[in-house]
């Protein structure tokens, strides 16, 4: 059953579906250049540019954690420099981190030698860490806490430090530095650390980012089983939603998000990623109500978020697969008009390719085929979905009789190296186009066509 929503959680408005508009007006709108190249490989490929969201979930976790954590063993007031110590960590809870580093850098020097220093150490540390805003400042906050577990190695404070880094390595996309602090934490006696089902979270988001879903889901499993709290407990939930969801389990997802849907549905909420997997979910399944009605959700309460453009997308999909040709037609547009050079756009030009394509078997003009084919070509060569343009070209211009045209573009789909699934398909245009020729007692053009692209078939 899906959750209402509350007076807090506004909700998703779709955006407005205008009147329809032909295909080829896109020709003026397709002519601008690319604002970025972008990699889209199946429903894999749409979470790995996204990161999951890792950077932020894992530099929230680590931040959440840090005062809990290095000041929940804090001296009495007695002990010299306890008192700046709580002032430093009320500040920082307040957000104010250049009093709060001021205090703790006064705790330190007033508690030389006691557990005051010691915390103090650790929390001005992690103040550098929260106001890094370049390269230069985030290497002298890994520099700071460094020092600070050379100086205390034992502590639980080192382990946060340790943790801290990778986090720091990871917002400056150094994945594989976070991801060998990580599997270091988990190498070192994790039974012993109260922070380690936190950092498994932190190193399952890493590994989905890099495609490694199976390591993401085995981590998140051990989540679940041991969750320090209920907000873990359903960070590990969803998140294994999202693993079986990107490997194609789509009953399996479907449990684990409803699950999630029921007990967190906060959590839920907060990941537009696991919105639009839910959404793709019941899309897959069968389920178009409740899928329009989780990426529309999605959309209205993540509008910027980038995976955004690709809930509208698969609305649009949605609607093209229950006939409502027009209306998808006019989200695949909105999507192209609002989101310049995003894998969304690439995805919803692939969709008003597909429809321009049915218009065309139906004896529409192929040129709007041809256009927005032609225009997924140009501007998305090095990308995947560049192969699957060139069949489309290629069979646009067979249909048409333009041979040598369409010879030519299963030449050029041919000889890429990610052709794919898509190079049976150019094989057999080759073959059939041969076959006719034949058929007509056009030796000399069967002969030419097959000496030209012998070695591609």
């Amino acid at each position: 059953m899906l959750c209402n929503h509350t007076e807090s959680t506004p909700p998703a408005h779709p955006p407005q579906i205008r009147a329809p508009v032909r295909i080829v007006a896109l020709r003026r709108r397709l002519a601008r250049p690319a604002v970025v190249t972008l990699c889209l490989l199946g429903i894999s490929g749409i979470f790995t540019p996204l990161i999951w969201g890792a950077v932020s979930h894992s530099q929230a976790r680590a931040e959440t954690q840090a005062a809990h954590w290095l000041g929940r063993a804090l001296p009495d007031n007695r002990s010299p420099g306890a008192k700046e110590l709580r002032e430093g960590i009320q500040k920082l809870e307040e957000q104010d981190v250049q009093l709060a580093l001021e205090s703790f850098i006064e705790a330190r020097r007033l508690g030389v030698g006691t557990r005051v220093e010691e915390a103090a150490l650790f929390l001005a540390a992690e103040c550098r860490a929260r106001s890094a805003v370049g390269t230069q400042d985030l290497r002298t906050a890994i520099v700071a806490l460094d020092e600070s577990r050379r100086r205390y190695p034992h502590s639980l404070s080192a382990q946060w430090a340790l943790w801290r880094i990778g986090s720091l390595n990871l917002r400056q996309g150094l994945e594989e530095e976070a991801v060998a602090r990580y599997e270091q934490l988990l190498r070192e006696d994790p039974a012993s650390n109260p922070l380690i089902s936190f950092i498994r979270l932190d190193l399952a988001d890493v590994y989905a980012s890099q495609s490694r879903y199976e390591q993401a889901a085995k981590i998140l499993k051990l989540v679940r089983q041991y969750p320090p709290d209920p907000d873990s407990l359903g960070q590990a939930t969803v998140g294994l939603g999202d693993m079986a969801h990107v490997q194609g389990q789509y009953r399996q997802a479907k449990d684990l998000y409803e699950l999630v849907q029921l007990q967190w549905p906060e959590v839920l909420h907060s990941r537009p990623v696991s919105l639009f997997g839910m959404g793709d979910t019941y899309l897959r399944l069968g389920d178009w109500p409740r899928a329009m009605h989780l990426l529309n959700t999605g959309y209205g309460l993540h509008p910027r978020a980038p995976i955004a453009p690709m809930m509208l997308v698969r609305m649009a999909d949605g609607l093209k697969l229950h006939g409502r040709t027009q209306q998808a037609q006019a989200m695949y547009q909105t999507v192209v008009e609002r989101y310049p050079g995003t894998e969304g756009e690439l995805s919803a030009l692939l969709g008003l390719g597909r429809l321009a394509e049915t218009e065309a078997l139906a004896g529409a003009p192929e040129a709007e085929v041809r256009n927005i084919f032609g225009a997924i070509v140009k501007r998305w060569d090095t990308n995947m979905a560049a192969a699957e343009a060139l069949v489309h070209l290629a069979q646009s211009y067979q249909r048409t009789g333009s041979l040598e045209e369409a010879a030519s573009t299963y030449d050029r789909l041919l000889r890429r190296g990610d052709a794919g699934p898509w190079r049976i398909q150019g094989r057999q245009g080759l073959e059939i186009m041969l076959r006719g020729l034949s058929a007509a007692g056009d030796v000399v053009q069967v002969s030419n066509l097959f000496l030209r692209h012998k070695a591609l078939l």
